[in-house]
C-alpha cells in the first residue's frame, strides 16, 4: 500500500482541510494528524477558514494553522476535499503534486477534481465518512486509538451521518463507531 509506505517513509507531512470546513474534514484531519505525530512524524493540519465553533472541543484544534510555506513538506493529503479550488491553496497543491509528486487525495464524494492531479487517491464513496478510511489508514500504521484520536474519529462518523440518522449511516459505520 503506498499510502502507508509513503506515511512511514516520510517525516514531514501536510494535511489540508477545506474551506467551510466541517465535523468530517476537522475531525478526521486532527485524528490522522494525531497518529502520525505519534509515529514521531512532524505532521501538521492547515486550514484556510476559522473552525466553527461547535468543533473547537476537538483535541488539536488550537494547533491547526491558517497558511504554509510549501518547501517544509515531503507529502500533503487532502482529506474530505471534492474540488480543489475548495482547498484555499488550489495554484500550491498543483504545483506540489506536479514538482514533488506526492499528493495523497483520500476522500468519500464522489464529485471529486483532485484525483486528476493527486499521485495517489483512496477513495471509497460507499463509506459514511471520510473518518471510516482514515480509521483504516491509522489501522494499517500499527498506531493504537487513544482518547484523543476516537474522540476525533467518532466526531467524524457522527457528523456525517447526522447522528447516525442519514441513510448512509451503514452496519459498517455504527459498529466502527463501537470501537470508540
Amino acid at each position: 500500500d503506498t499510502v502507508i509506505h509513503w506515511l512511514s517513509k516520510y517525516e514531514n507531512i501536510l494535511i489540508i482541510i477545506h474551506q467551510s470546513p466541517d465535523g468530517d474534514a476537522i475531525a478526521s484531519s486532527l485524528a490522522l494528524c494525531a497518529a502520525l505525530q505519534i509515529l514521531g512524524k512532524n505532521a501538521v493540519v492547515v486550514g484556510k477558514d476559522p473552525l466553527p465553533d461547535p468543533f473547537l472541543f476537538l483535541p488539536g484544534t488550537e494547533a491547526i494553522n491558517r497558511d504554509y510555506l510549501q518547501g517544509d513538506w515531503e507529502v500533503i493529503i487532502v482529506l474530505d476535499c471534492g474540488d480543489l479550488k475548495r482547498t484555499g491553496f488550489a495554484q500550491r497543491v498543483m504545483e506540489f503534486a506536479k514538482n514533488k509528486k506526492r499528493l495523497i487525495n483520500i476522500d468519500h464524494h464522489p464529485k471529486n477534481d483532485l484525483h486528476k492531479i493527486a499521485n495517489i487517491t483512496l477513495f471509497d464513496e460507499k463509506v459514511a465518512a471520510t473518518g471510516e478510511i482514515v480509521t483504516s489508514i491509522i489501522d494499517k500504521l500499527k498506531v493504537e486509538l487513544n482518547k484523543d484520536i476516537a474522540t476525533c474519529l467518532l466526531t467524524a462518523l457522527y457528523t456525517d451521518t447526522g447522528g447516525f440518522k442519514h441513510p448512509n449511516t451503514s452496519g459498517q459505520t455504527l459498529q466502527l463507531a463501537s470501537r470508540f
